[in-house]
């Protein structure tokens, strides 16, 4: 996300997300893939709501609100580009 706003800031008036605890999502859950076996999806929150509320509040400390809709998150492309490149806590 910091990369995206990093690099289209300049061009970009908002940056909306919709956020979704992956590993709850139906289709992610039938792969069997490389791809899924390293995302390591079976170690992340099983639990639906805390899922929700972690994955929530790691982008609320990132700087995007979500003033209108739970699931959708928004922020200025400049306010995410001043954020550092690392230090955040992966949900």
């Amino acid at each position: 996300m910091i990369s995206i706003a990093r690099r289209f800031y300049n061009s970009c008036g908002l940056l909306v997300l919709k956020a979704y605890p992956m590993q709850h999502d139906v289709n992610v859950q039938r792969q069997v893939d490389e791809w899924a076996k390293a995302m390591r999806y079976e170690e992340l929150e099983q639990d639906l709501e805390r899922a929700q509320y972690q994955l929530f509040s790691w982008y609320q400390k990132m700087g995007l609100s979500n003033p209108f809709d739970v699931e959708y998150f928004m922020a200025l492309p400049g306010d995410l580009a001043q954020l550092p490149k690392v230090g955040m806590d992966t949900p």
